[in-house]
């Protein structure tokens, strides 16, 4: 049983093929966030948060954080406040299968029930603006 070198030890054999697979990952890893692509969502951010700092420049003349911040709370409330006055696609579908008769003074409604379709009266017709005389 002579002297074994350093380099016929197995654990130092495999040291250093842990520590080469180590560099080797760190290097395509960080190679691939340096060459992937933006995703969507990140870029349609950027466009957002840019077009609120020009907003708020246009508005107000100054760009810094707090400025912008605001104005993009007053016009997303805004905007949100203008969608509630919108109706919803279900209002929109039953609106669509909506129909007045004048005569009768009645709304009816048309509907799926089983597969046959069918006609409720869901409200009065109440809008007396025919009757009204502008030439007074």
């Amino acid at each position: 049983m002579g002297k074994e070198s350093i380099l016929d030890n197995w654990w130092f054999k495999t040291s250093i093929n842990a520590l080469i697979t180590a560099v080797i990952s760190t290097c395509v890893c960080w190679v691939y966030d340096v060459a992937k692509p933006t995703s969507p969502q990140v870029e349609l951010q950027m466009k957002k948060d840019s077009m609120f700092i020009e907003l708020a420049q246009g508005l107000t003349g100054k760009h810094d954080t707090q400025t912008v911040e605001r104005v993009k709370h007053d016009v997303l409330s805004y905007l949100s406040k203008a969608m509630e006055q919108y109706p919803t696609r279900e209002e929109f579908a039953r609106e669509k299968h909506r129909f007045i008769d004048k005569a009768q003074g009645v709304i009816w409604e048309s509907r799926m029930e089983n597969g046959n379709m069918s006609i409720h009266a869901v409200a009065p017709y109440t809008n007396k603006t025919d009757e009204v005389n502008f030439n007074k």
